[in-house]
């Protein structure tokens, strides 16, 4: 009866690196793709602090649709909204979700050094700066609550400064 002799152990050794080399790359593979899919923590932050911007720029616009509505024209600067409240809060639907900017220090978080400047009787435009490249997002929907960002405005944009020239709503 002949017993099996031991693999030498050059043999041994080369079928377990070739294991590991197929397991290394699967592994680098897998977190490669994850972060194609996944933002990163900087880009997650800029996001986060674009989608907020974004917020306050879209409670600006209607603080400044809803002006435009009950005084008859646009504001001549941002701090002719300070102490604005829409008189008839029930009239017109855009004037239900304006929330009174009572000094120029709640102007100076909503606008986050926002710039503004009237373009015609009819039309505006707001200035931000923005980390993010949102050039590609949708507003108000997104492919999971994660990407979903606010606002019923084109708020598009890339990193750097943008501005948005828009028309009162009514």
């Amino acid at each position: 009866m002949k017993q099996n002799s031991p693999r030498p152990l050059a043999e041994a050794l080369k079928g377990d690196a070739l294991f590991v080399g197929v397991a290394a790359a699967l592994v680098l593979t897998g977190i490669v793709l994850a972060l194609t899919l996944v933002r990163s923590p900087w880009q997650e932050r800029a996001w986060r602090a674009d989608t907020s911007r974004i917020k306050h720029l879209e409670r600006l616009a209607n603080t400044i649709d809803c002006y435009r509505l009950r005084r008859g024209a646009l504001p001549g600067t941002l701090n002719d909204l300070i102490g604005f409240q829409s008189d008839k809060p029930n009239q017109g639907t855009i004037c239900r979700s304006v929330k009174p900017i009572f000094d120029a220090k709640s102007l100076d978080q909503i606008c986050q050094g926002c710039g503004y400047r009237g373009l015609t009787a009819d039309r505006y435009e707001i200035c931000a700066d923005f980390e993010a490249d949102m050039s590609d997002v949708e507003f108000g929907r997104g492919r999971s609550a994660r990407e979903r960002v606010p606002g019923t405005r084109d708020w598009r944009h890339k990193p750097g400064r943008a501005c948005f020239k828009l028309e009162p709503k009514a």
